[in-house]
């Protein structure tokens, strides 16, 4: 799991540091991700496909809702990787991944007394801090 892990923190830097340069991540960052994902399980771990994938559903369902919810405010960029993060962390991990995140999120927001942001960065943020203290 340590390898997903790392393939993962170096792929949460890649997509943050684009977002913020560009507001936007092409969806093909997030397919090459799923593949190599796809293929660590394959080689290391093949029973934790489908959890990872039913992970992986729960959270484009969850998220998605929220899009639609709050009138698309959200990118989709955000869903996406809220999908991969899933699949990647263990449950109640992730949950705690996106908390953390959703807390840094508004502190930044009351801070810099802004009410637009990248979400993407603080999720990162959040499943940065949940593997290097969670996860070892």
């Amino acid at each position: 799991m340590q390898v997903i892990f790392t393939i993962f923190q170096v792929f949460s830097l890649v997509v943050t540091m684009y977002d913020i340069k560009r507001g936007a991540i092409p969806r093909w960052y997030f397919i090459a991700y799923e593949i190599l994902f796809l293929i660590i399980l394959l080689i290391f771990n093949i029973r934790m496909i489908l959890p990872a994938l039913l992970r992986g559903v729960y959270a484009l369902g969850l998220f998605s809702a929220a899009r639609q919810l709050h009138k698309k405010k959200m990118g989709k960029a955000d869903i996406w990787y809220a999908v991969v993060s899933a699949e990647t962390l263990p449950f109640m991990n992730w949950h705690i991944s996106m908390l953390i995140g959703c807390v840094l999120a508004l502190i930044y927001m009351i801070v810099a007394k802004t009410k637009v942001l990248p979400f993407l960065p603080f999720m990162s943020l959040g499943c940065a801090i949940t593997i290097w203290f969670f996860l070892k």
